[in-house]
Order: structure tokens, then sequence, then C-alpha cells
């Protein structure tokens, strides 16, 4: 009796579990599908200070600091102040610094320089803003955040910075090179500081 009771219960159980399709099996997340992955933010700007004639690099480093963008049009846009809106899909190679457009518009922040990640001024960006250009004194950044140390291969440099001195180390020391192409010509680093440039010092 108690045989054949168990036999009916095992039966009707497997009624209940098979009737409908069987058990519902939760579905594992699929890796493959969720939200795309953020864009990079590859183009970046940090701004130089004014080096008076004959002063000594600062004893403590001033902070690097970045604020990087998804596009280059963003970053400069924000390296201007504003002054310069670009498409948005525009390139570092499309860049001038031309002057406003309105007479009495005076720009409180220059772009003297384009850092590059590879040779022949390609890949990731880091735009160098001064409050002061090359005409009105030498400008210096004697560091760079970890992101670009030992990073820079090519460099294009404007507002009359026709000397662009690359230091192997910080504050201006270790070997130097003189990345001077021509305002805005697109200059290698060279091999002997390709991928080794701490702190950049700019003259006119």
């Amino acid at each position: 009796m108690r045989s054949l009771l168990l036999k009916e219960m095992l039966a009707g159980l497997a009624l209940v579990l098979g009737g409908c399709g069987g058990l519902e099996v939760a579905e594992e997340p699929n890796p493959n599908i969720g939200d795309a992955a953020p864009a990079q933010e590859q183009y970046c700007v940090v701004e130089a200070v004014a080096v008076e004639p004959g002063e000594e690099p600062p004893s403590e480093l001033p902070p690097a600091k970045l604020d990087c963008f998804v596009s280059f049009a963003e970053a400069i846009t924000f390296a201007t102040n504003g002054l310069v809106q670009l498409p948005p899909d525009a390139t570092p190679d499309e860049f001038t610094p031309e002057p406003p457009s309105a007479p009495d518009v005076t720009p409180t922040q220059h772009v003297i320089a384009i850092e590059y990640e590879h040779r022949g001024c390609r890949g990731r960006t880091l735009i160098i803003t001064s409050r002061t250009t090359c005409a009105q004194g030498d400008i210096g950044r004697p560091s760079l955040s970890p992101a670009w140390n030992d990073v820079i291969s090519s460099a294009r440099t404007y507002e009359g910075c026709r000397n662009s001195y690359h230091y192997e180390h910080v504050n201006y020391r270790g070997a130097v090179v003189n990345a001077n192409c021509g305002t805005s010509a697109c200059c290698n680093i060279g091999d002997a500081m390709n991928d080794r440039t701490s702190s950049i010092r700019w003259t006119r």
C-alpha cells in the first residue's frame, strides 16, 4: 500500500514538473551583451607656467593636473576657454591658433604646443596651455603626469615658441633635445629621447 502511494506521489510530481515544459532555468547573463564600453578620453590638456630668466626650477613640483576628453574638438574648446570651436570630428592636424574674430576679445589662455604619443604627430595628444606666449618669455612644464611621463614621441609648437626643449628628468634635468622644426610643423623627438620626456621648456 505504501509502495503504491509513493509511486502515485512521484508520478504526480513528474506531471507537475514536466506538464508545462519542465522546470524553468534562469538564463545566465551573456557577457557579450550589455552597455558599450565608454569611449577613451585620449585628448588631454595641461597648463604650463611662465619661467623668468635665471629662475631656478621649483623645489616642489606643481601637480600636473590633466583634463581629458573624448574628442579633440572638446579638448581645444576647453584649452582656449571656448574661443576656438572646431567641428566635432576635427583632428589635431586641423588646428591653427587663429586670433578671435572679435577684435575686443583677448585670449586668456593660449595653446603653445601639442605633444603626441607617436612619431609623425599621431596617437594620443597632450595640449599645452599657458596664460602667456613665448613672445612674452620662456614657458615651462617642470613635470608631467604619470599618464604622459616617458610617452612623448613628437610635438608641434605655436604662439612663437620656436624652441621646445624635452628633458629626460623632471625640473629640466638630464639629457635634452630641442624639437625645433618651426612653428606648427610636426617634429619627431628622435631616437635618443623617444619616450623619455619628463619635463619641457619652450622659448622663442
